[in-house]
């Protein structure tokens, strides 16, 4: 996940673009005039959802400065993303309570997808382990790529993964 920073900073500016567009405008998405400004915009937003929760009148799961972050690493995989983000962006501009996720991002993964997932990022090499400097990573990180705070290289399960470089044969 290390490259995570890097390609979020690299593909950021494709979604500065769309989110300045004026075409977003009619759409209630145009979140500033200059494609320059959405970036100050995004992270003056995660820091403020970052900071003490606000209560919520609204039920669901509270939007947080990492769930922003998340939701916007996610749709920086495609142009057809770009909306999702910039909604949230857009609630939490001036929000009077806490925003809350929309329930297509806040659900949690089934315990199968999230096996799959986990087996498929922690076999595909050897990760470093738990107490492998983890912090530093994160704060080097959160310093230079402050689109993603460090989120990606924090600790994963993966760190306690038992990784096997031998390749075994597939049952069957």
């Amino acid at each position: 996940m290390v490259n995570a920073g890097p390609a979020v900073a690299l593909r950021f500016p494709d979604f500065a673009a769309w989110a300045a567009d004026p075409a977003r405008e009619a759409e209630g998405l145009r979140l500033a005039r200059r494609a320059e400004d959405v970036e100050p915009l995004f992270l003056a937003s995660a820091r403020e959802l970052d900071r003490e929760p606000k209560e919520s009148d609204v039920p669901g799961v509270p939007l947080t400065g990492n769930g922003l972050r998340q939701a916007l690493q996610n749709a920086l995989q495609s142009d057809q993303a770009f909306a999702p983000p910039a909604r949230l962006i857009r609630s939490a501009q001036g929000a009077e309570g806490r925003p809350v996720l929309p329930p297509e991002l806040a659900g949690a993964l089934s315990d199968e997808d999230a096996a799959l997932t986990m087996a498929v990022v922690c076999n595909d090499v050897r990760w470093p382990g738990p107490g492998s400097g983890y912090a530093g990573r994160v704060a080097a990180d959160r310093a230079r790529y402050p689109l993603t705070a460090g989120m990606p290289v924090n600790i994963s399960p993966c760190a306690f993964w038992t990784y096997d470089e031998e390749p075994r044969p597939t049952p069957g």
